[in-house]
């Protein structure tokens, strides 16, 4: 059966996509059964952009394009940029969630990027973002006694388990995508370390830990995404993070983002769809249901 997308406005809503297929509806637009629904909960490198900073792309931002035509399902991305674990409560967009999400959907939450960036040493000038606002964004990774566990990453990254789990939703935690960062030709294991600042440690592995420790589903974005681009190799990566052409794309003629001023961070369209399809390959090693609903194989090979 021939599918359709329809771009649906939902109260407390925002980026709201379902595939159906057509004749699904009746005269009214009523669904037969209720769609699976995707919440995603992150930061820059899963959200939605638009056509002003075009081919820039969270993987949030087509992970539909994995479905299998007429595939019941939703997929609503809240993840925003720039956001922490924290600041993405502090702000309300753990709350838009919390008052949607039901029994049988699922909260894919990626934090990492932004919770590692604060306290950094030296400390950076006013106004960052650390100092303007470090009750609500800052983390440290983990759980050391000597810090309140409101500013605890595992902590903070429990709160949204538990949010899933009370109304009969699947959490599946995700650690940070890697950065690109190659040294030598190759990207380092561990791209979310940190060294130095006041609150230095392994972010990535923090959330392994804490899904070990409240036995959630562990998607590795952070070893897959290494993986992936050590195969690419690190010339051609450029095609896949935002490193684009201003001639081509002339908003990158004075922003971050052009082929002589990578951004080594965010991605263009290539790379936000190979990352999606990482999501979906660690859906589908998980064995967790919601797999069945995305297309077999991939094109995120190298």
């Amino acid at each position: 059966m021939q599918s359709v997308f329809i771009r649906m406005a939902l109260p407390a809503l925002l980026c709201s996509t379902m595939a159906v297929p057509v004749g699904a509806m009746g005269a009214t637009g009523a669904v037969g059964a209720e769609p699976i629904r995707i919440f995603i909960a992150g930061d820059s490198t899963a959200s939605h952009y638009s056509e002003q900073v075009y081919p820039r792309m969270g993987w949030g931002q087509v992970l539909e394009r994995q479905l299998q035509p007429g595939a019941a399902v939703q997929v609503v991305n809240l993840a925003q940029p720039g956001r922490s674990s924290r600041s993405f409560i502090s702000e309300g967009w753990f709350a838009r969630i919390q008052g949607q999400i039901r029994a049988g959907d699922y909260l894919l939450i990626q934090f990492g990027h932004n919770d590692e960036k604060c306290g950094e040493d030296p400390p950076r000038p006013p106004p960052a973002r650390d100092q303007a606002d470090f009750a609500k964004l800052c983390t440290y990774p983990g759980v050391d006694a000597q810090h309140a566990d409101g500013v605890s990453f595992a902590a903070t990254l429990a709160r949204y388990i538990d949010m899933a789990r009370t109304v009969g939703a699947t959490p599946v935690l995700i650690t940070p995508v890697t950065r690109r960062a190659f040294r030598n030709g190759r990207l380092e294991a561990q791209t979310h370390h940190k060294t130095k600042g006041k609150f230095p440690g392994d972010y990535s592995q923090t959330v392994r830990d804490t899904a070990q420790r409240h036995q959630v589903p562990l998607i590795d974005l952070d070893v897959r995404s290494v993986a992936f681009f050590n195969q690419v190799g690190e010339v051609a990566s450029l095609d896949y993070f935002l490193a684009v052409d201003p001639e081509r794309y002339p908003y990158y003629r004075t922003e971050q983002g052009s082929r002589s001023n990578p951004d080594n961070t965010h991605f263009q369209e290539r790379g936000a769809v190979a990352m999606s399809e990482l999501v979906v390959q660690g859906l589908r090693d998980l064995k967790l249901p919601l797999a069945e609903q995305f297309v077999q194989g991939t094109t995120a090979q190298p």
